[in-house]
């Protein structure tokens, strides 16, 4: 599925190839099997220290591999890039990017393969009947690692693991989880099937610069995606009676944060505020004033999130999906100033420049130069449906 993506990517911006956007970066790099998911493996299968740090060097070696190949195709794309700008004709990505996504494609296969199996040879019998979740775990690592839908990429394991969330009844929480996840699996291998199965058409002519194949072919995905997401939040609501009201507000935060990451990740005035909140020579008139922002801030961007998300999910559904919106705005049909998700945006970006302001007229020069500075985002055509892995590593 992430060749199907980089070959969108590389169809509406074919000259940004040449700039390295698809990765030319060490930060750009994704590695298929994430280290998070790794240590899933090894716990699911309950190895002993042996055996763990057999399949950390295997994990090591292959993510090495992995990462040789994702150089190997910057290169094959930059030389394409190359081969366009001298010529003048960047129809050369047409007639040769099908073969280098196909090599690819088997290269990256047969690594996965390679890895699994070794990893496996790791396992005792006993140890190998729990085989069939660690798939399951692969899948949902695989298909969740973006959203072709807000909403869709929801791992509600991966949202219970990282809240800790010790549930008043477990029982529920159990129940829903083991029950999604089967569910969820089944929409997922059929989901890998069509991904596959598309990807092979890309590779076929001029399929990946055929624009009617690529809409209709993202509006079976975008269809595919709104049925895990609609499940997602079937269970969600199955599990949020059975939490304490502590870790209830944890985990709508958590999928609001997987379902918009965008939107609802840690924004530079929260980290502000819990930076500044934390300052030792805080006088006790500039903690209550900054409570005070807290509390408001967080009234204010809770109504702005929500009127972006729903803007956002509105936009997805009339283009069918994000990454058909991200396509089109690529494309030069998103500049509308009265678009909605703009529009909310906008109005997001005035409470956090209000309330910038107001954090900063508290404190004293000493104490405003201690803030953290605003990261850079940089160019992340992906931001809009995928986790930031620094903040979700956190």
């Amino acid at each position: 599925m992430l060749l199907v993506v980089a070959a969108l990517l590389l169809f509406v911006t074919p000259a940004r190839a040449q700039f390295g956007m698809m990765g030319g970066g060490q930060g750009a790099q994704i590695d298929p099997i994430t280290k998070r998911s790794f240590d899933a493996f090894v716990k699911l299968l309950g190895f002993d220290a042996d055996q763990k740090e057999t399949a950390k060097a295997l994990y090591d070696g292959h993510t090495e591999a992995n990462r040789a190949l994702q150089k190997e195709m910057m290169e094959k794309m930059a030389a394409l890039g190359e081969k366009a700008r001298e010529d003048g004709d960047f129809s050369v990505f047409q007639k040769e990017m099908p073969a280098i996504g196909k090599e690819m494609g088997a290269k990256s296969e047969t690594l996965e393969k390679s890895f699994f199996d070794d990893l496996k040879a790791v396992c005792t019998e006993a140890q190998l009947a729990q085989w069939p979740a660690v798939e399951r775990h692969h899948r949902r690592g695989k298909a969740m690692r973006f959203g072709l839908v807000s909403g869709s990429a929801v791992d509600l394991v991966a949202v219970m693991d990282r809240i800790k969330a010790v549930p008043a009844d477990a029982g529920v929480v159990k129940e829903a989880l083991d029950g999604w996840e089967l569910e969820v699996d089944r929409l997922l291998v059929q989901f890998e099937k069509d991904a596959k199965s598309a990807q092979d058409d890309m590779m076929q002519g001029g399929a990946m610069f055929d624009m009617t194949k690529i809409q209709d072919m993202m509006k079976k995905f975008a269809e595919s995606a709104g049925q895990v997401r609609d499940l997602n939040r079937s269970y969600a609501r199955r599990i949020e009676p059975a939490l304490t009201d502590e870790d209830r507000a944890k985990f709508v935060a958590e999928v609001q944060r997987r379902s918009f990451p965008r939107i609802y990740r840690t924004s530079h005035p929260q980290q502000m505020l819990d930076a500044a909140l934390g300052f030792a020579d805080l006088t006790a008139d500039q903690k209550e004033q900054l409570q005070s922002v807290k509390e408001s801030y967080s009234r204010e961007v809770a109504t702005a999130n929500e009127k972006w998300a729903k803007a956002t999910e509105e936009k997805e559904a009339q283009a069918g999906g994000s990454l058909m919106v991200m396509m089109q705005g690529f494309q030069g049909m998103g500049g509308d100033p009265n678009d909605p998700v703009k529009v909310a945006r906008d109005s997001r970006r005035e409470v956090d420049a209000k309330t910038k302001e107001r954090i900063e007229s508290i404190l004293t020069a000493e104490q405003k130069a201690k803030l953290p500075k605003k990261k850079s985002e940089g160019f992340n055509p992906m931001g809009d449906f995928m986790l930031d892995e620094d903040e979700d590593a956190q």
